[in-house]
């Protein structure tokens, strides 16, 4: 008593095509490919040297569905075909974005097929989190923003962070007449 549990077959990602820009380590993309029921899961670094790591690493246990592969995270588009991608996942893409984010969030939007869904979390500043809402509007995505200070505290996550800046979730979605 005092705790609830959750028991579900729910696999929330069932058929859709995902993209994991910076993977890092690439555990969080082994572990939503093999609970999440994605069509495609797709995780990409700049660095070569960080995507053979992921494949030694999860080669083993990761599911069929599973690639690692190296792309810039600015240049998704030379990458992938237009419209490749439901979803875009990017936790701490940080300096990945570069100094602007418009090359970045073009790229996202460039692979997003109508419909789609950027998720992205990142500690940003006020101004970051100005230029990255300024960069989803021109690249066209419909966007909310939620402050998650809170949550990631709670969590236990990040005890301190910067004055001016907060951990924020970005939800972006391609219009699906577009």
């Amino acid at each position: 008593a005092g705790h609830a549990s959750v028991e579900s077959n729910a696999k929330p990602l069932t058929g859709l095509d995902v993209l994991e820009v910076g993977c890092l380590r690439g555990g969080g993309a082994r572990y939503l490919s093999t609970v999440a029921g994605p069509r495609s899961y797709v995780a990409i670094e700049d660095s070569m040297e960080r995507v053979e790591g992921c494949r030694r690493r999860h080669a083993a246990e990761g599911p069929d569905v599973l690639q690692f592969q190296q792309a810039s995270e600015e240049a998704l588009g030379d990458h992938f075909p237009a419209s490749s991608f439901d979803l875009v996942i990017s936790v701490e893409p940080g300096d990945r974005i570069g100094n602007s984010p418009h090359a970045f969030i073009a790229g996202i939007a460039q692979v997003l097929r109508p419909g789609g869904v950027l998720l992205l979390c990142d500690m940003l500043s006020s101004a970051a989190l100005g230029a990255m809402q300024e960069a989803l509007a021109t690249a066209g995505l419909q966007h909310e923003c939620q402050n998650l200070n809170q949550p990631v505290k709670a969590a236990g996550i990040v005890t301190e962070r910067p004055k001016d800046e907060n951990y924020w979730l970005l939800w972006a979605q391609r219009p699906k007449d577009q």
